[in-house]
């Protein structure tokens, strides 16, 4: 029993890793827009911002122009010789007419997250410009403002958000400088970090401030064109403004919703395996008297938990394809996550299916299906980290992708369990009529089998030295 128990206890703990493993993968994906390195791959591709409601206000001063983002619900006050890009473009305004494909920048910036975009200049004469940049993730649906965070809360969340971004940053060409929690006098808090890289070919100095306020993540993010950071420019941090707006609760909603469905979903599933395993005993011959026998014809133990594992990675691969289609990224690379992750969720489908087929030939099906799941895995990294080498520029270095191998070797660990369990179980060979009697291979067992046939080997070899004596004396 406690082989079993161990057995169940092992792939529970590597079930939770690899969970963890893809949740951590799914956040990353989400959250691509919260560190000033990625801002700058998504502002590579054009020099623009996202169609959202901006209104540009004058304030006292006649040289700054306040613009309201009413998202973030917040005021930025930028200086009115800048070019705000945003409005310049849904204005259609002849200082950008040298632009082309206007509405695809500002569809690409949108899906970037980019509500502000100020430059002083336009072109490659630009030496500073002023980026905002508003992610809706899920995560801060629940989390209240910075500025409400306990001091002890406010450190331990300031250091796991650095050490995130700079794992991301040793993936690229920005080298971090500074990082420090900045608390203004009208009362914001934000993570500054300063760091140093090049934007294509101009080397560029950035400043880049984050901030959680009306469950948003907010970067205002600086930067500074062949030229030095500008000492000042707390000053106009210090300016930017925010309103307090209602809270959205409809997460509160989707997750009771949630809770109710992966009830139904369990209950539902503990209702088929009980047909299943009724199905099963009607089945039995009823001349077996062994009880463990008679368990193991039935459908259960860790046999059940690899089908409701399946089951799991069909949901998880259906998630997936769904998010993979809302990515703006290049269509080849969404075609390619795309057929990778459809032969992934057949794959599992099948085994899934042939779990269920009560047939000797089942256990090589599942074992190839296993196998060949665990090569699906090693091309995904492969490619991921091609594209990633071809389209964002990041170095082939094992250092840059230890997440993705930490990944892909749990991923391997855990099929190769499988894999031994479907070879070695005595459940496995009973369910799947590979065996009538019970054949336990016990660790006593097989150190027994080990020593008799060491034993046997060396009388063999006892045996030729004796005869070959013999021969020598004659």
């Amino acid at each position: 029993m406690s082989k079993k128990i161990t057995i169940i206890i092992l792939m529970i703990i590597l079930f939770c890793v690899n969970i963890t493993e893809v949740q951590a993968e799914e956040i990353s994906v989400e959250n691509q827009n919260i560190t000033a390195i990625q801002i700058e791959e998504n502002k590579t591709e054009s020099q623009n911002a996202t169609a959202v409601q901006l209104e540009g206000d004058n304030a006292e001063n006649q040289n700054i122009t306040t613009y309201t983002l009413e998202n973030p619900g917040m005021y930025v006050p930028i200086d009115s010789n800048m070019i705000e890009i945003v409005t310049s473009l849904e204005n259609n305004s002849e200082i950008l007419s040298e632009y082309e494909n206007k509405e695809e920048y500002l569809e690409t910036l949108k899906n970037s997250g980019i509500v502000l975009d100020a430059v002083d200049k336009l072109g490659e004469e630009a030496q500073k410009e002023i980026l905002v940049v508003v992610s809706d993730n899920k995560v801060y649906l629940t989390m209240p403002d910075l500025n409400q965070f306990t001091e002890e809360d406010l450190n331990t969340y300031y250091s796991s958000f650095i050490e995130s971004i700079t794992d991301q940053a040793k993936q690229t060409q920005i080298e971090i400088k500074t990082k420090e929690i900045y608390k203004t006098e009208n009362g914001n808090v934000y993570f500054h970090i300063t760091s140093e890289g090049n934007i294509g070919d101009i080397p560029t100095k950035l400043s880049t401030y984050y901030t959680i306020m009306n469950q948003k993540l907010v970067t205002i993010g600086i930067r500074y064109y062949n030229t030095e950071i500008d000492q000042n420019e707390k000053e106009f941090i210090e300016q930017v403004k925010f309103e307090s707006l209602p809270r959205d609760n409809s997460y509160q909603e989707e997750a009771n919703r949630i809770t109710k469905m992966m009830l139904a979903i369990i209950i539902i599933i503990i209702l088929v395996i009980m047909a299943i395993r009724s199905k099963d005993e009607k089945k039995i011959d009823e001349t077996i008297t062994n009880k463990e026998i008679k368990s193991y014809l039935k459908f259960g133990g860790t046999l059940s938990l690899l089908w409701i594992l399946m089951l799991y990675q069909i949901y998880m691969g259906i998630t997936d394809i769904i998010n993979i289609t809302s990515l703006n990224v290049l269509i080849a690379y969404k075609v390619i996550l795309l057929v990778i992750n459809i032969i992934a969720l057949l794959l599992n489908l099948y085994i899934a299916i042939r779990i269920l087929i009560r047939k000797p030939q089942s256990v090589k099906h599942i074992k190839i299906g296993l196998i060949v799941n665990g090569i699906i895995t090693i091309i995904s990294l492969i490619v991921g980290v091609i594209l990633n080498w071809q389209i964002q520029g990041i170095e082939i270095n094992l250092t840059n992708y230890w997440t993705e191998i930490r990944y892909l070797l749990y991923n391997i660990l855990y099929i190769v369990i499988w894999i031994l369990y479907m070879s070695f179980s005595q459940r496995v060979k009973i369910y799947y009529y590979l065996e009538k009697e019970l054949n336990f291979y016990t660790f006593d067992r097989c150190f027994k089998n080990l020593k008799n046939k060491i034993t046997k080997v060396y009388t063999e070899i006892k045996e030729k030295k004796k005869l070959k004596s013999k021969k020598t004396k004659k």
